[in-house]
């Protein structure tokens, strides 16, 4: 039978909470659980097992579209111990520090996938 998924994304997938994932494993573990999860093998189960499949399929889905994104990586492992990193649109009152975000962002975005450049960004802001 197939049991309700975890929420956290890396117990989704069974990988380390780590900034750092290798591409090729996400992949395989993404495709691995789709092959055991995917809505069109549990037709001719219960609706319950049928409801089930398809949360954990979109969960799995959900989780590696995130994980192997380098950004959206940083920003879900950052929300997993609680840093909000403004992507709702709020506003930031204190000039000094909205100016020292928007650094960093830029700084993010110019980085790309270079995951040197994006360690040591990390390695910063962890010091701040």
């Amino acid at each position: 039978a197939v049991q309700p998924i975890e929420e956290d994304y890396f117990e989704i997938l069974g990988l380390p909470r780590e900034f750092d994932v290798d591409a090729r494993h996400l992949e395989n573990r993404f495709r691995s659980l789709q092959r055991m999860l995917h809505p069109d093998l549990f037709g001719t189960k219960s609706q319950q097992e049928q409801r089930i499949s398809a949360a954990a399929s979109a969960a799995v889905n959900q989780a590696y579209q995130t994980l192997r994104d380098a950004h959206r990586r940083a920003v879900y492992l950052l929300g997993l111990y609680g840093i909000d990193v403004g992507e709702t649109g709020e506003t930031l009152e204190d000039p000094e520090l909205l100016m020292e975000v928007m650094e960093m962002h830029e700084a993010i975005e110019e980085a790309g996938t270079n995951m040197d450049v994006l360690r040591e960004l990390y390695t910063q802001n962890k010091e701040r």
